[in-house]
């Protein structure tokens, strides 16, 4: 890659940054995390789910607490619509935390979204009003609670 190609891209990548910092909240800091954090930690795979109409996506973000000193790591899921049609996505989430699934038998990890042709729905750090955020860790020690694994089962898209 020549250097002209270099300073480019390097150029495209610091205003993607900027632009995605741009819509966060002001009440909380929020900084995006790799995905292995932790030494023999599940490693986490970026695209949970992919089929020619959707995929599912997973990134950590830390996010601390206003007004105290915790510091809380999540999981946030993106789901992007690939299709001209509106859909209609319903999963379940099984979220493990040290090696034990705490939620396997119950209807409280059950997500449905719609979404648009061609757009996208994604969690949001602050709040779990859509179902896309999973608690991961207190960064801050307040638990030794940590995601070890998760898994989208009976994942079900139709178009409406």
């Amino acid at each position: 890659m020549n250097l002209r190609k270099k300073i480019l891209l390097l150029g495209l990548m610091i205003v993607a940054k900027s632009i995605s910092y741009a819509a966060i909240s002001p009440k909380a800091s929020i900084r995006p995390l790799p995905l292995n954090i932790g030494q023999n930690e599940f490693l986490y795979k970026p695209i949970l789910f992919e089929n020619e109409s959707l995929a599912i996506t997973f990134k950590l973000e830390e996010y601390k607490r206003p007004g105290t000193a915790t510091v809380i790591i999540y999981g946030v899921l993106k789901l992007i619509n690939k299709t001209e049609n509106n859909l209609s996505v319903q999963f379940r989430k099984e979220a493990f935390y040290n090696g034990n699934c705490t939620n396997c038998n119950s209807s409280e990890n059950n997500v449905a979204i719609s979404i648009s042709p061609f757009s996208t729905k994604e969690g949001v750090i602050d709040n779990n009003e859509n179902g896309l955020r999973i608690f991961h860790s207190f960064k801050s020690g307040e638990s030794n609670k940590k995601l070890t694994n998760l898994n989208l089962i009976e994942v079900s898209i139709k178009k409406v």
